[in-house]
């Protein structure tokens, strides 16, 4: 009889398979990776791309308000709405990624769509708001600033006239039937850096605190007594009507003496600006019917200083409020060329009308 003996002889090949299919585990495992790693690439390169501008060549600026506690999430709205992000969660996660979701401020911004979501998102954690330059010259008066920062879309009409009524808790500021506008003479005449739209009060509060800081400095430096029995409204208001009455800045000083001699012998100033400002309107002459007009601001009619300034005066005017010339003359008459011609009594006065006039 034959036997079929159970032991595998040495010629046996079942290793051979276990081998070869450890080899197709490897090969599987290594594609595996490489479509792992080909996926994480797609998708780090997808990423990469919705971050880069959506139109490299554009030379648009679009506005963007960026509301006070407005989050991550509705500040990429708001980009992907004007079309400057490619997609909302982009830039979501391009924020979280690097820490700025919680540093996004709030503002009015200008941004283009030829910026990358670094330049935005960068832009924002700087605050770099849009700001525009707005020159308020010396001598201006509230309502030609009012028309100025209108024109120049900084306020809003409605929003301005409402700023004019609120309090700015400053004690010169004086409201009375007899003021015109209480704010007058106190919106300090310099180049402000404002952002477009911005609110009227903040505006005029910046405006007030230029005026604080100005005046401090130049109240810190005054000796003269001459000045001393005047409160802050009555000095600016003798600033104003030297601002308006005078163009050429070495003669401020001698105008104020003008003023301050006439004050102290009760005479009426007679000062055309105040006249003009009594009118409501700018003239290059000012006729003899135009000095009746009934007004506590015609000088000509009405003894002492007005009920308050009539225009908002500069440093410099300021400074001469503070230091009048020291001298005896009381009236003055235009040359011509912007400067005056001086005198101590009224016919030496008649006389200068005469030659220039």
């Amino acid at each position: 009889m034959h036997y079929h003996s159970s032991v595998p002889s040495k010629n046996h090949v079942k290793p051979k398979k276990k081998r070869g299919c450890l080899f197709r585990i490897l090969i599987g495992c290594l594609v595996l990776f490489i479509l792992l790693g080909g996926s994480a690439l797609y998708v780090k390169y997808r990423i990469g791309q919705s971050w880069l501008p959506v139109d490299r060549t554009s030379d648009e600026q679009i506005s963007v308000q960026i509301p006070s506690g407005s989050g991550v999430a509705s500040i990429a709205q708001l980009l992907a709405d004007q079309r400057l992000v490619q997609n909302a969660s982009s830039f979501v996660l391009y924020c979280r990624l690097n820490q700025l979701d919680q540093r996004l401020q709030a503002g009015n911004y200008r941004f283009s769509p030829s910026q990358s979501v670094a330049e935005i998102a960068e832009m924002l954690v700087n605050g770099e708001v849009y700001r525009n330059l707005v020159t308020i010259p010396e001598g201006f008066t509230v309502e030609q600033i009012h028309t100025r920062l209108l024109e120049s879309g900084f306020i809003e009409e409605r929003d301005w006239q409402e700023a004019l009524q609120a309090d700015y808790s400053r004690d010169y500021i004086v409201k009375d039937d007899s003021i015109r506008e209480p704010l007058e003479g106190f919106l300090f005449p310099d180049t402000y850096s404002l952002d477009e739209n911005g609110n009227a009060s903040d505006i005029i509060e910046g405006m007030l605190n230029r005026f604080d800081d100005v005046w401090q400095g130049l109240v810190a430096e005054n000796t003269e007594e001459i000045t001393h029995d005047f409160s802050v409204h009555e000095i600016v208001t003798i600033a104003s009507l030297i601002e308006r009455e005078c163009q050429v800045e070495d003669e401020q000083a001698r105008i104020a003496g003008v003023i301050y001699n006439r004050l102290s012998r009760g005479m009426p100033l007679q000062i055309d600006a105040s006249v003009l400002y009594a009118l409501g309107e700018h003239k290059e002459t000012v006729s003899l019917s135009d000095l009746t007009v009934d007004s506590p601001y015609n000088t000509y009619l009405y003894p002492g200083l007005p009920p308050g300034p009539i225009a908002c005066p500069g440093e410099n005017a300021l400074y001469a409020a503070l230091h009048p010339e020291q001298h005896e003359f009381l009236y003055y008459v235009a040359v011509g060329d912007g400067t005056h011609e001086f005198s101590t009594n009224f016919n030496d006065h008649l006389q200068a009308q005469q030659k220039y006039q």
